[in-house]
């Protein structure tokens, strides 16, 4: 069994890289993480035994139903739930020939637990105040609180029928935690740390099961050093344009002061975002290198683009692998 993990951003990394730079999106095409899983894709959901096993095993079928790729549904769901046939390879694989599914997921949750850390909070407030309304004398007073943290670990796995093997099988955690003092209320009920630590463990799951799109970001340059005045002008124009959701103006642009500076190395990056954006990764490569090799001195811009270019082209190729083999 393989598992493969593409480099794929999360939200707050991106905005982290971007910060107040412009970006342009990239719509990206991922493989599953483990091969061997991907392919069955008539499933269902049998027992996941221990604390809060169900409640996880109904919403592992919600994920598979909705999971889609290319805007189409990816599995066909074939029971609404085995539940109460037992949580080993034996029982996955009876239910599996009985409703003639290609694979069964199930699974153990080891913990889902919840501890409680007291604590105290010092607060300081006036107790005596002079005639004209001043304090005088302050005090000291602590209000007990509470710290609660949940966490959460399964063990999913998924067996293939026709043969019995487990081509799957994973160990995932997630937590959450809230706190609150006396004379508060509990800002983040236990149900809702539950099902956001279920969430968390599925969305990493998904990944790793069945091939997935995702939004990518790639930064605009937005240098005009070396360029003449008026095709500094320009260029500035397009990084506004592409701020606003006008790529096609921007590339446009930016085409153009190609032709007249073919050298400049901001102007060659962002016709890569350009075709990068517009799904032809292996024309930006050959674009963010050529950047890389004539650019003044190096820029982080250019070589996170360059590895995020040479990730997707093996996307790509896997993805075109994983859909021969199905043949």
């Amino acid at each position: 069994m393989m598992t493969l993990r593409w480099l794929v951003l999360g939200p707050a990394l991106l905005l982290l890289l971007a910060g107040c730079s412009t970006t342009v999106q990239v719509h990206a095409r991922f493989p599953a993480n483990d091969p061997d899983a991907a392919p069955l894709r008539h499933v269902a959901v049998a027992d996941f035994e221990g604390p809060e096993g169900d409640h996880f095993a109904y919403a592992f079928e919600a994920m598979l139903g909705s999971a889609d790729f290319d805007g189409a549904r990816y599995y066909t769901m074939m029971d609404g739930g085995g539940r109460g046939r037992g949580a080993d390879s034996s029982a996955a694989m009876r239910y599996g020939r009985d409703i003639r599914a290609d694979g069964i997921f199930y699974g153990r949750m080891q913990a889902a637990n919840f501890d409680n850390f007291p604590y105290d909070v010092k607060d300081t407030r006036c107790v005596k105040k002079d005639d004209a309304g001043k304090c005088i004398r302050h005090e000291d007073f602590f209000r007990p609180c509470l710290r609660r943290v949940f966490h959460m670990e399964v063990f999913p796995m998924l067996l293939r029928v026709r043969d019995g093997q487990v081509v799957y099988s994973s160990r995932k955690s997630a937590g959450a935690e809230t706190s609150w003092c006396r004379g508060e209320n509990q800002l983040t009920s236990d149900d809702e740390m539950i099902d956001g630590a279920v969430n968390t463990i599925l969305a990493d799951v998904r990944t790793d099961i069945a091939p997935y799109n995702t939004i990518l970001r790639a930064t605009v340059i937005e240098k005009t050093d070396g360029l003449p005045e008026a095709d500094a002008k320009v260029f500035d124009g397009a990084v506004k344009a592409a701020g606003k959701g006008d790529l096609s103006s921007a590339c446009h642009a930016w085409d153009d002061i190609h032709r007249n500076q073919p050298g400049h190395a901001w102007t060659t990056y962002n016709i890569g975002v350009c075709a990068e954006a517009n799904g032809d990764f292996a024309g930006a490569l050959a674009l963010y290198e050529k950047a890389q090799a004539t650019a003044p001195k190096a820029n982080s811009d250019i070589s996170e683009s360059i590895a995020r270019a040479q990730n997707l082209i093996a996307a790509q190729q896997e993805l075109r692998k994983t859909k021969k083999s199905r043949k």
